[in-house]
């Protein structure tokens, strides 16, 4: 398949089906091809142009979802020069789209940087160009999930900024969900995205070990936050008006200043420990919780926690469904404790067995 050599076909107008060698796939529109394109991911809207020969490069017009997914390529492919291929193919279709804007990018990749090294290329600078694309493509969901030999460093501040070429508006202007898993991502970045993204709703941050202080204060469109397994994270102080909330970490490194709208919480190790036997720490945002995850990671280590099961602890008095999570080898968590009125799903990742409670 060609994805070089080419530009924009001409406009096609809707004539007369009668006659048409194909079932009439040539007299639809490009406008309407493109709507249909743009609902496959990209290589399967590039494989459509075997039905129509004024299809062939209509894909480059696509405004849906690219997903960029090397993981089962790889999987299957060990061979250096398959995946250079693959990395070829990323290329171009960055080199040669020419829609003006596109709804989201995925990317996930676990190739090895040394893959490359014989011939100078490079995975990571690869991937900054891809960021670098659905920067300037004026992107709404962005999701890299890398799991390269070392972890791969997002573009800090300084680089975003002097490669956003569209000359009006600012970088990821109008970003609505960001995921970064396995990505070291500064701190400075974090506050550039929580500050000027005024349509950000959704920031999951998983795996990143240079992350250290993060203010979350009145981002206006927030309502998702996911920050875990940060092994450098010293602080997240969060005054705003998120729904969701998902944390990894020591237990004094989260702050809660101002959270009124919080009804779901997913916690895990030290913070579980402290939510259940220092219940009166958590008394400002405790009694709108609805949802609530307790998520343990035990590795050799017992926990006991006496706790008295009661129906209505004023705490927890909005609780609808409590989930604890146990993930053990060799660990043990005794006693198991229900909080008063609601339903409860416990799941054991030793034995693979779910059990769910209701009271």
């Amino acid at each position: 398949m060609d994805l070089v050599n080419s530009t924009k076909p001409e406009r096609h107008r809707s004539g007369n089906w009668k006659g048409s060698e194909n079932g009439g796939l040539d007299e639809l529109s490009d406008d309407v091809v493109i709507k249909i394109l743009s609902q496959m991911n990209v290589k399967e809207a590039a494989r459509m142009s075997v039905l129509a020969h004024r299809w062939r490069y209509l894909w480059r017009f696509v405004n849906g979802t690219l997903k960029f997914d090397s993981w089962e390529t790889t999987i299957a492919i060990a061979d250096v020069r398959k995946k250079e291929k693959f990395l070829a193919w990323v290329n171009a279709v960055v080199k040669h789209h020419q829609g003006q804007c596109i709804e989201g990018m995925v990317i996930r990749s676990d190739m090895r940087e040394k893959d490359f090294e014989h011939n100078g290329s490079s995975i990571a600078c690869a991937v900054d160009d891809l960021v670098y694309f659905a920067m300037n493509k004026q992107v709404q969901r962005l999701k890299l999930m890398l799991l390269f030999t070392s972890m791969y460093p997002f573009p800090d501040l300084k680089k975003l900024l002097s490669s956003y070429s569209l000359g009006f508006g600012s970088p990821f202007y109008r970003l609505r969900d960001l995921r970064l898993v396995h990505v070291n991502v500064e701190d400075e970045v974090i506050h550039y995205f929580l500050a000027s993204c005024p349509n950000l709703e959704k920031l999951h941050i998983d795996y990143s070990s240079i992350t250290e202080n993060i203010k979350v204060v009145d981002p206006p469109s927030l309502r998702v936050l996911y920050i875990r397994s940060c092994s450098k994270l010293q602080c997240l102080e969060i005054s705003a008006s998120i729904v969701s909330l998902t944390f990894g970490g020591e237990e004094n490194s989260l702050v809660l200043k101002r959270v009124p709208n919080l009804c779901e919480l997913t916690i895990d190790d030290g913070i579980c420990i402290s939510f259940v036997l220092q219940p009166k720490q958590h008394s400002s945002y405790s009694a709108q919780l609805e949802k609530l995850i307790l998520d343990f990671r035990l590795v050799n280590r017992v926990y006991n926690i006496p706790i008295v099961a009661s129906p209505d602890l004023p705490q927890l008095c909005s609780l609808k469904r409590l989930e604890v999570q146990v993930h053990t080898e060799g660990a043990l968590l005794r006693p198991l404790v229900i909080f008063g009125r609601c339903r409860v799903a416990v799941s054991c990742y030793k034995c693979c067995k779910c059990y769910e409670i209701r009271t």
